[in-house]
């Protein structure tokens, strides 16, 4: 009698179920990647845009300690000049909202610039650097895809005449990312990735 070793060995089935627990596996790790790559550039857009309005912030801190003080009496509103990119012609002349009497039942909103954004890139010396990035090894810098806006609200509408207390003001800075060429947006601007706010005395 000749005894026959029994061969072990996968069968089919079990072929079959551990390819189907492998496919599982690697579907599941490679989901995990556009998540993380949307999740960095999100980052990355999250801050550029708090550069950018840190940037602004500055640049309106200036023009708020260079401004014209204010005359409650002769009505007359103080001035203040943004000196920032995207300005054009240099400097933004703005008024600052003079305080309301009786006090306004809802704030008051002044958007700058009234229509539009401030388009970044479109200094000269700006532009010459984002030139010569786009030469570079990033030609997709998207610098000048951001924009920005700013909408003065007065903290102290409630104040009384002649008071002599300082006034002070909220800056809601408010960041875009479009191209400029855009046709969705050629009438109505998009709502903003982001929202800045920074309150700054006046004169």
């Amino acid at each position: 009698m000749v005894l026959m070793k029994r061969r072990s060995g996968l069968t089919l089935i079990e072929i079959l179920i551990a390819i189907i627990i492998l496919t599982v596996g690697v579907v599941s790790i490679l989901s995990i990647f556009p998540f993380s790559v949307k999740t960095a550039s999100s980052s990355v857009e999250d801050t550029v845009a708090a550069k950018i309005a840190e940037s602004v912030a500055d640049a309106l801190n200036i023009a708020m300690r260079t401004s014209t003080a204010e005359n409650v009496a002769t009505n007359t509103p103080g001035r203040a000049y943004l000196v920032h990119d995207g300005v054009e012609g240099g400097n933004y002349e703005f008024a600052l909202p003079l305080p309301e009497t009786p006090p306004p039942a809802n704030p008051r909103f002044f958007k700058h610039p009234t229509t539009g954004t401030f388009n970044l890139g479109t200094d000269e010396f700006i532009g010459s650097v984002l030139k010569d990035v786009w030469k570079g090894p990033d030609p997709s810098d998207p610098y000048d895809q951001y924009k920005f806006t700013f909408t003065i609200k007065r903290m102290d509408d409630d104040r009384a005449v002649g008071d002599p207390t300082y006034p002070l003001f909220q800056f809601a800075i408010a960041v875009y990312r479009f191209r400029s060429d855009d046709p969705r947006y050629a009438d109505e601007l998009p709502q903003p990735a982001h929202v800045f706010l920074v309150i700054i005395g006046g004169k």
